[in-house]
């Protein structure tokens, strides 16, 4: 049963200074993620993806400013690139997008698996 969370991007921003040396890995529930997306993080060649799994995918975060539209080619949504680009600019390494992790309020949600 995936749950709503109190945000957590607050409690980000309060860490980043002391993370030196530390790659933060963000939970979050696969209903923050349109199909669109889902459909493309299946494909064969998918920037971001590190892995996929039964409930799930694990994403790099990491994604410079500048390859922001090399994402936006490979047809991924609006919602996905602002989920990366808001956790990247908080010293956020991975994503773990996962079917049982909570939503978490600040990011917008759709269908669920």
């Amino acid at each position: 049963m995936t749950q709503t969370m109190k945000s957590p991007l607050s409690s980000l921003d309060k860490l980043a200074p002391q993370m030196e040396g530390w790659k933060v890995v963000a939970d979050m529930s696969t209903a923050h993620l349109p199909m669109s997306d889902r459909d493309i993080l299946n494909g064969d060649i998918v920037p971001t993806l590190i892995g996929s799994y039964d409930y799930g995918w694990f994403v790099n975060a990491c994604v410079p400013e500048d390859q922001v539209e090399t994402l936006r080619r490979a047809g991924f949504s609006e919602a996905y690139i602002n989920i990366l680009t808001t956790l990247r600019n908080r010293k956020v390494y991975y994503i773990c997008f996962d079917c049982d992790a909570p939503v978490w309020p600040d990011f917008p949600t759709h269908e669920r698996l």
